[in-house]
């Protein structure tokens, strides 16, 4: 056991929902967690998601012996999983006696809504979270559209001398949470910028590919941010067509799929600008979006870069301005600007 703790396998109570375990019984204690939390107010099973921090931690607790018996009633999602199963298995997660074990991505972007009478009356769906990271918006996903749920976190002790070498205090990791950027990159879909959209469905794969390594360099997480495109279209275009968006996601490969089936069309009536920027304001009431990213034919406010959609550079511009702009988001006030400088000192080229 750490030094940091002492020599008793210490726990820190706050509100009897923070637990921190040695490696010895991290995993008994998920299970008895689960096991306490499933039988609800009136002896009603309720549903349970737990969040872990990577593949390799999910399926080390999914094939261990402490699950036992309640293997039969779990199910786990990934991010490798198909769009079709990842909505089939969310809408299952919050149905009774359903346990739903989730990688930390499904914490960030991710609506359980609870429909379940049972479920509802017995004191909602339960969170466990198994690791020190984004607590805040894990914990969020107990309190969507007004439902009572419940919340815990189990931690592995040696885990949290990754983030403190002093005696953690709990009740300053709670309130802090880890920074994340959620980005909205908002486009115009009609017939005058078909070369943008054929860009864009070309440097998806490279945005995130360059991201993620100056992140991994700057000993920050791959995956910090998270990218929705969101396209639309003139006033007069038809109601499916007027505004189209991806999911939420930390990968390209679903947002590369999502733009290849996104058309131009339309141009010859007003842009319906409005109602992109009214599902901004949409996301955003559902859980904070840290920024939205603009590209119109006309000059707006904040930063703006002038992007010649016809050069031949046009694909490395769109690249070098929506991922600068996620790393200065990732890396706020305090590391924005430095993360922004070692991608250009890597990656930036002179648009002659």
């Amino acid at each position: 056991m750490p030094s940091v703790f002492g020599i008793n396998n210490l726990k820190f109570t706050i509100k009897n929902d923070i637990m921190i375990e040695n490696e010895c019984d991290y995993i008994n204690v998920i299970k008895r967690e689960i096991d306490d939390r499933l039988v609800g107010k009136s002896s009603g099973k309720r549903a349970i998601l737990v969040f872990f921090e990577s593949n390799r931690k999910l399926k080390e607790f999914y094939d261990s012996t402490a699950l036992g018996s309640l293997k039969e009633l779990t199910v786990y999602l990934t991010e490798e999983a198909s769009l079709d199963e990842k909505e089939i298995l969310i809408k299952r997660a919050t149905t009774s006696d359903q346990i739903t074990l989730f990688t930390r991505t499904f914490g960030r972007g991710t609506d359980f809504k609870c429909d379940d009478q049972i479920v509802a009356t017995n004191g909602g769906t339960h969170v466990i979270q198994t690791f020190l990271s984004e607590e805040v918006q894990i914990k969020g996903r107990t309190a969507r559209q007004g439902d009572h749920r419940s919340y815990s976190m189990i931690l592995l002790d040696r885990d949290l001398e990754k983030f403190h070498t002093e005696k953690v205090d709990i009740e300053d990791v709670k309130k802090e949470g880890f920074y994340t950027s959620r980005t909205v990159c908002l486009m115009d879909a009609t017939g005058s910028m078909y070369y943008l959209l054929h860009k864009c469905k070309n440097t998806v794969d490279i945005m995130f590919e360059r991201a993620s390594e100056i992140l991994k360099e700057q000993n920050i997480k791959s995956d910090s941010f998270q990218l929705q495109f969101v396209v639309y279209r003139n006033y007069n275009s038809r109601e499916d067509k007027i505004l189209q968006s991806s999911p939420w996601e930390t990968k390209p490969d679903n947002l590369r799929a999502f733009m290849n089936t996104i058309e131009v069309e339309g141009g010859w009536n007003n842009e319906a600008i409005e109602i992109g920027l009214w599902h901004a304001n949409e996301e955003n009431e559902r859980e904070n979006i840290t920024q939205v990213i603009l590209i119109v034919a006309e000059q707006t406010g904040g930063r703006c870069e002038m992007l010649d959609i016809n050069s031949s550079s046009g694909s490395q511009m769109l690249t070098d301005l929506i991922t600068e702009e996620i790393l200065r988001n990732v890396g706020g006030s305090t590391k924005g600007n430095a993360l922004v400088e070692a991608y250009r000192k890597i990656f930036h080229k002179d648009y002659t």
